[in-house]
């Protein structure tokens, strides 16, 4: 197996994932910025045959679109997420097949309503067990997901997503977010990229409140300022095609951008 993260702007984490033998490959929360993973396709001889956003995101703008009609790729979401223009929706159990490569959809929401977690299990290794997730926004390095940025707040989901969902995997699964040290979608996140998540239920504080209400009071707590331009960049990663808010995220300047 094939895998690469991307660290981006906004402190954003995607991932390249790729099957040699089969040829084919899978993107998940790609950046704005679509050549990295272009160059990952071309330097491993792989195809980009699914684009996959965990969320819709509302701290960056996704390069979901732009990188699935340059490789002819598939757009996979959630089921339920308010996508405005065409994605193959999979639900909760769902299986994702690139080649040796397995992901399972794995709904957690909690950061936004539609939010799913990948599992990655890779059969080449001779076992079924769990090897690593892609976390997206629910779970990171040192926090949760905050749970404001999505038109609902969903504090309470996130508590069933953390305590409950996550139980069903071993400690030593690893846990590959979509954000670090510096992104506004957590507080206090580690500049260390990855974790396990037996690491995480140790050290990390949304882990620490057993009580749902003092972790719904722990969720809204101290929450940074929201991302400049939220609400906009969220319309625009859902496919609104509205001429003055185009205009508007056409005229932003991107800090760091490429």
């Amino acid at each position: 197996m094939i895998f690469r993260q991307h660290l981006g702007e906004q402190s954003q984490a995607s991932y390249f994932l790729g099957c040699p033998s089969r040829e084919v490959a899978a993107v998940v929360d790609p950046a704005r910025d679509i050549r990295p993973y272009i160059q990952d396709a071309e330097a491993f001889g792989l195809r980009i045959i699914y684009v996959i956003d965990t969320h819709i995101h509302a701290d960056h703008l996704s390069g979901a679109r732009k990188l699935a009609q340059h490789a002819h790729a598939t757009i996979v979401g959630y089921e339920t997420a308010p996508s405005l223009f065409s994605v193959s929706r999979v639900k909760n159990g769902d299986l994702l097949n690139i080649g040796n490569l397995v992901l399972e959809v794995f709904h957690t929401p909690g950061h936004t309503p539609e939010h799913m977690t990948l599992i990655a299990r890779d059969l080449s290794r001779n076992t079924e067990k769990p090897w690593f997730v892609l976390s997206g926004h629910s779970l990171m390095v040192g926090d949760v997901g905050r749970p404001d940025l999505a038109p609902q707040l969903s504090a309470r989901a996130m508590y069933e997503t953390i305590f409950h969902r996550f139980s069903r995997l071993a400690d030593d699964t690893e846990i590959w977010p979509a954000a670090y040290s510096g992104s506004v979608c957590g507080r206090k996140l580690s500049g260390k990229a990855s974790s396990t998540l037996g690491f995480e239920r140790v050290t990390n504080p949304g882990f620490q409140y057993r009580d749902i209400s003092r972790f719904e009071e722990f969720l809204l707590k101290d929450l940074p300022p929201k991302p400049p331009h939220f609400e906009l960049m969220r319309e625009v990663n859902r496919g609104s095609q509205d001429p003055e808010l185009l205009r508007e995220i056409a005229e932003i300047s991107w800090e760091g951008s490429s």
